[in-house]
This record gives C-alpha cells, sequence and structure tokens, in this order.
C-alpha cells in the first residue's frame, strides 16, 4: 500500500456542489439512454414541447426550456437541418418564428413519456411519499435560487 503526502480534502456540505453533481449524471443518463433514437436529451425537451403543441414560437420554447434565446435558436437550427422540425415565419408577426414538427419528429413520440422512464430509475427504491417530499423540496430549492436573484439584497 502506497502513500501521499497529498492532504485530504474535505467536501463541503454544499447544496450546490450535490444538486450540480445529480444534475450532470442524470444529464448523461438521459442521453445515454436517447442515444439509439438518434437524440439528445436538449432536443428530446425540444421535441416533447413540440408534441404538446405543435407550432410554439421559439420565445415561447425558451421559457419551456428555461433556456436563452440564442442557445435555443442554435438548436434548433441544428434539428431542422437534421429533419426533426420545420421552422416558419408567423404570418401574423413577421418577426416571430413558429417550430412545427416534421414527420421525423412525429415518428418519436412514443418518447414523449421519457421522463417517466426516467423518473423509474432516479427514484428507485424511494417510497410515494419521498418522491412527493423530492419534487417538492427540489421544487421549493429552485423557487429560493429564483427569489434571490431577483431579491435586491443578493449582489
Amino acid at each position: 500500500m502506497t502513500t501521499t503526502n497529498e492532504p485530504l480534502v474535505t467536501r463541503p456540505k454544499s447544496m450546490g456542489r450535490v444538486v450540480t453533481h445529480a444534475s450532470a449524471r442524470v444529464n448523461q443518463l438521459a442521453n445515454k439512454l436517447l442515444a439509439p433514437h438518434d437524440l439528445s436529451l436538449q432536443q428530446w425537451v425540444v421535441l416533447n414541447a413540440l408534441w404538446q403543441h405543435d407550432g410554439i414560437s421559439v420565445g415561447m420554447l425558451c421559457k419551456f426550456s428555461n433556456n436563452a434565446l440564442p442557445a435555443m435558436s442554435r438548436l434548433t437550427d441544428r434539428m431542422e437541418t437534421a429533419g426533426w422540425l420545420e421552422k416558419r415565419v408567423n404570418a401574423k408577426d413577421k418577426r416571430a418564428t413558429q417550430l412545427f414538427l416534421t414527420e421525423k419528429g412525429e415518428g418519436k413520440r412514443d418518447l414523449s413519456t421519457f421522463y417517466v422512464q426516467m423518473n423509474e430509475i432516479l427514484m428507485a427504491g424511494m417510497t410515494e411519499g419521498e418522491q412527493d417530499l423530492l419534487f417538492d423540496l427540489l421544487g421549493r430549492l429552485h423557487d429560493n435560487a429564483a427569489n434571490a436573484l431577483l431579491s435586491d439584497s443578493v449582489d
């Protein structure tokens, strides 16, 4: 057995670190499960929104996915090139762009409940009460961060 002179680094009990690391693993798992369908998690989110409301505006999609407009525009451009969706100028407002499913995008509608599979994997061994509590606590964590961002007391 070899020993090193490096000091042991103790991880702080940081909610940010735990949430960040958990989120990264969840994203890795989702991308692994979606890879056989030639989709990334980001692309699935876009398709999921379109399966619910075909013709959604890019702006509404940004709100749905919590992504910035430039990133969403790049993603939807790539998805249009790959044949997942079609962009059309809004007939009433020429400045607005709407997104519509193509036949290829519609053909993956069976993945609309992919989140159910993910939930089953991620919450394995948790009771229904624990699952409900987890959703509640993470929702409150999100809301607390959002409220702090809006507050003048956070610099």
